[in-house]
């Protein structure tokens, strides 16, 4: 009797371990979020945590399927008032760079990010590479 309740017990145990795993597959890295509020000092852009992108200001957004949301300047004037739009591209992230590929209002952008600092309330990046490819 004792053996059979020890290996319920042993069963019981390693359910229970294996739920806590699949909780913490199933839970977003700290990057999949909105990032807004961004403060450029030379190469180094640094944003703060959201849920949601700004509807007024450049922000974006890290999904986790792979894909990303960059709201910004939706045409080629920079004066105010700018027009922003959500541009839908892609990104991987392997712990050290942001490797991302999104449309802009001309064309698409490769964008390379070095990811200096990340925490559950600030992304700090250094603009490493910024490749347009115009649609003229």
């Amino acid at each position: 009797m004792r053996t059979v309740l020890g290996l319920a017990l042993f069963l019981i145990l390693v359910a229970s371990c294996k739920d806590d795993e699949i909780k913490a597959d199933n839970t977003p890295h700290p990057l999949q979020t909105a990032w807004i509020n961004p403060e450029y000092i030379d190469n180094t852009i640094t944003f703060k945590k959201s849920t949601e992108l700004a509807s007024d200001s450049y922000g974006i957004k890290f999904l986790t399927d792979g894909s990303v949301i960059e709201h910004k300047n939706a045409g080629f004037c920079g004066t105010p008032p700018i027009t922003y739009d959500y541009f839908y591209g892609e990104y991987n992230y392997n712990e050290e760079m942001i490797n991302m590929t999104v449309p802009f209002w001309g064309g698409s952008i490769d964008i390379v990010w070095e990811v200096l600092n990340l925490n559950n309330t600030t992304l700090v990046v250094k603009v490493i590479d910024q490749v347009y490819h115009e649609n003229y």
